[in-house]
């Protein structure tokens, strides 16, 4: 994997590249080498998102109750919109996938999905919240 081009690609340049390593690592990678896959961060990541659209939906959209906010949100924070994410960057070039995984294609919704999470993860991890945010919408 070239982390360097992987951080030109999403325009963030990271002080500790592990984090992009790791977040960029699917399970059948990590069984097969012995290394830490991306699904902590993953949970974390989707925190983060979810708090970032629910900021940005608060604070912009003032005339929304809280259950079309709610709406809003979880027609944003789903896995079409990641996988959008993901293909607009070229994830799936750069995700370490297992011989299983890439025996059956490397554009699978559901895992370019979660790896974008995860790199919402590493990035707050790296960087804080401002960049995080920058992943999902260069605008938030």
């Amino acid at each position: 994997m070239n982390i360097e081009k992987f951080q030109n690609e999403i325009g963030i340049i990271y002080s500790d590249v592990s984090l992009i390593e790791k977040a960029l690592t699917h399970r059948s990678y990590a069984y097969e080498h012995g290394v830490e896959s991306y699904e902590k961060l993953e949970y974390l990541g989707d925190a983060i998102l979810e708090f970032v659209i629910s900021d940005f939906l608060f604070q912009n959209y003032k005339n929304l109750s809280e259950g079309e906010m709610t709406k809003v949100r979880a027609s944003v924070v789903c896995e079409d919109s990641l996988y959008k994410i993901a293909v607009k960057h070229n994830f799936s070039d750069f995700l370490n996938l297992g011989k299983s995984e890439l025996a059956s294609g490397t554009d699978k919704p559901a895992i370019l999905a979660d790896s974008v999470e995860a790199v919402i993860a590493a990035t707050y991890l790296d960087r804080r919240i401002r960049y995080s945010k920058r992943i999902y919408c260069k605008k938030l």
